[in-house]
């Protein structure tokens, strides 16, 4: 499969969806034995000159799903997939003269311009969510027939001049409800920002107010290293990843995290996780890395997912059946939990 993947997500055993760059989606209806690239793509206007990027995938049901992704990329479809229609995109970023930050010597793009959208998440049918770089949160009251960018002016953690603005960079979503939305992430330090890094919000009515948790103490106290890439509630347990091999989890439903440690995760960069019940936790990375507990984070070991690619996402639809993407078109799968 060309290209790298960014996304997964299956609705049962057989039927699933991975995504990834130049308008990559492909869909499976055997369990991965077999992927088909969807193409069919109904857009508002002329087709983008440079093709989006797709880096995340989820549906409610067989039929019902959203893909989100660059630039400000947001696709629906109501047929499994067999047709995607257009719900956002911006267009200013698809031109040949205005789609790249950095070149190579040998001409390709090392970094393209705009907003990542990285997460798409959906309470039912009609309540959903899109979050992604610079800050950029999108939701949704009616099935993606329109979009209301949520503008954000969060607190600065310390502060930081000349910066006026605190913007993360957002990796993870968890809708929990209509009401209940988890987003994480984070700002590269890289500027001299220690305290800028690690970031989790929430909002238990509807995105109208956010509780802001930071690394420092009066933000939260959160632990661990680098980035929030992902994060997923079930009841009061929880559970975080990100760089640097950071590892959070909760046993409040958030209101505290912890740093879990001797995972064997060491320093690697930790992208994903899939956490289909209180006992079982998968998590991957760089370098083909996948850690699981099956006693909820007591214990930990590492698994063969047959790869040395970085991968970016898991999902899991019980306690044996799950799939994983990645670095290069790697899609690794397990019916066994992973043995």
């Amino acid at each position: 499969m060309p290209g790298d993947l960014k996304g997964v997500h299956f609705v049962d055993r057989n039927i699933g969806w991975v995504t990834g760059m130049d308008l990559g989606i492909f869909k499976t209806t055997d369990g991965g034995k077999s992927w088909t690239k969807q193409t069919n793509i109904v857009w508002k206007s002329t087709p983008p000159e440079i093709l989006p990027d797709v880096y995340d995938v989820f549906f409610v049901n067989s039929q019902v799903g959203w893909a989100a992704g660059w630039p400000e990329l947001i696709l629906g479809t109501t047929d499994g997939g067999a047709t995607w229609r257009e719900q956002h995109l911006n267009r200013a970023y698809t031109t040949p003269t205005n789609y790249c930050e950095a070149f190579d010597a040998a001409g390709t793009c090392l970094k393209k311009k705009g907003p990542y959208m990285r997460r798409v998440r959906f309470a039912d049918a009609s309540n959903g969510w899109v979050v992604g770089r610079y800050g950029y949160i999108f939701r949704t009251t009616n099935g993606g027939t329109t979009w209301t960018f949520l503008r954000q002016d969060w607190p600065l953690p310390v502060p930081c001049p000349p910066r006026i603005a605190y913007t993360p960079h957002w990796f993870g979503l968890d809708v929990v409800s209509t009401n209940e939305i988890w987003i994480s992430g984070g700002m590269d330090d890289g500027n001299g920002c220690p305290g800028w890094n690690r970031v989790i919000v929430h909002s238990n009515d509807g995105g109208a107010t956010w509780i802001y948790q930071n690394e420092l103490p009066e933000f939260g106290g959160l632990g661990g290293s680098g980035r929030y890439h992902d994060l997923h509630l079930i009841g009061n347990l929880g559970w975080a990843v990100g760089e640097i091999g950071a590892i959070l989890r909760t046993t409040d439903h958030g209101a505290t995290w912890r740093q879990v440690t001797n995972t064997g995760a060491g320093n690697i960069s930790l992208w994903g996780l899939a956490f289909p019940d209180p006992q079982h936790v998968w998590i991957v990375g760089t370098g083909g890395l996948i850690l699981h507990s099956a006693d909820g984070g007591t214990t930990w070991v590492k698994q063969n997912g047959n790869t040395t690619n970085r991968l970016h996402r898991v999902s899991f639809v019980d306690a044996f059946f799950g799939w994983a993407a990645g670095h290069l078109g790697v899609i690794t799968r397990t019916t066994s939990g992973g043995r």
